[in-house]
């Protein structure tokens, strides 16, 4: 159930970098519309037109990168979940990978957890605070000058790193 949970986690975190950077490119560059909104939704009493649904090109493109942004905290959040259920001492574990993708996870849960459209890090941990956090050659983080500041997807490396780590988690789990 866990790792079921984490893949899925993985697949809307695939889905919104391909969505970001489609809109990206076909609203950035082309300024059309990467969705067509010729369609009505009816759900019992409640619909939605094409006009209430519609989204302008620069619109879409803010809210694909929200959702990336969202999909961010959902995938550590399970990346923790699912590390806290099979990692025994994950955040003091004798493989140093596997520890720092443990902290890794967790700081940036934390980060998201109280305003996951302004993430701010909060680094209250003794094992993560300014420290050189990272995994292999997939993602590394240095909190030394993190703490109160607004997450930037500079900080971790770009959705790239996050997916990579989530990867590992499961392959080394």
């Amino acid at each position: 159930m866990y790792l079921d949970i984490l893949e899925t986690a993985e697949r809307q975190y695939k889905l919104s970098i391909a969505l970001n950077l489609q809109a990206g490119y076909t609203c950035g560059i082309e300024k059309k519309n990467l969705f067509d909104y010729n369609i009505n939704s009816i759900y019992g009493k409640y619909g939605l037109t094409e006009n209430e649904l519609f989204l302008t090109p620069e619109h879409e493109k803010i809210a694909t990168s929200t959702l990336l942004h969202c999909s961010t905290y959902i995938i550590c959040l399970q990346i923790d979940r699912y590390t806290e259920k099979f990692v025994p001492n994950r955040f003091s574990h004798g493989d140093m990978d596997l520890r720092n993708a443990c902290l890794i996870a967790r700081i940036l849960r934390n980060a998201f957890a109280h305003d996951p459209l302004n993430p701010i890090w909060e680094i209250r941990m003794p094992e993560a605070k300014s420290k050189l956090l990272s995994v292999k050659d997939i993602i590394t983080v240095d909190t030394t000058n993190l703490d109160g500041q607004r997450v930037k997807r500079s900080h971790y490396g770009w959705p790239h790193a996050i997916l990579k780590m989530s990867e590992y988690i499961r392959q080394t789990v």
